[in-house]
């Protein structure tokens, strides 16, 4: 066989044997990009805080939490039915009292693996009346989000507090 025959069988044979099977190529394109993913996550993250604890919205749990979600709470495990009891007890005292929480988050680190984001971060809370500010909360966490065929959802909350200071 002549050296450029040779070296164009070669490099046939070598394209086709590492070209991406139809499966592989289909396995590929369900796996969210890692940026999307990392952004999307960190949105779920804060749609959480928004709507679940700063809204007290029971129907959030099931449209943002898995149903095996785990929220480890400053030496608590909660569940969605944990939450949802919290939520139920809290939204009279919220509506009563009249005072607002707002979430702020600094993201230390947002890592995706396929169908996986893990992410670390600050959130600050700030409870207000009106103009006043009632009390902050500053807590360090992280999360795990999955991807589902319902889209991003959390799996698991880790929370601890970190103390005021003076």
């Amino acid at each position: 066989m002549k050296p450029s025959l040779f070296f164009c069988t070669l490099f046939i044979v070598l394209f086709y044997a590492c070209s991406p099977s139809e499966e592989t190529s289909s396995a590929i394109a369900d796996t969210p990009k890692a940026a999307e993913a990392e952004a999307a996550v960190e949105q779920l993250v804060k749609d959480a805080f928004d709507q679940v604890w700063s809204g007290l919205d029971t129907g959030a749990v099931t449209r943002l939490h898995t149903e095996d979600f785990l929220l480890l709470e400053h030496g608590e495990v909660w569940t969605n039915d944990t939450i949802q009891n919290y939520q139920l007890r809290e939204q009279p005292n919220a509506a009563a009292q009249g005072y607002t929480r707002t979430n702020d988050f600094e993201f230390l680190e947002t890592v995706a693996d396929g169908k996986t984001v893990w992410t670390a971060y600050h959130n600050y809370g700030t409870w207000t009346l009106g103009d006043s500010v009632l009390f902050k909360l500053h807590w360090l966490e992280s999360a795990v989000g999955v991807y589902t065929d319902e889209g991003w959802k959390l799996k698991m909350l880790h929370s601890t507090r970190v103390p005021q200071r003076e």
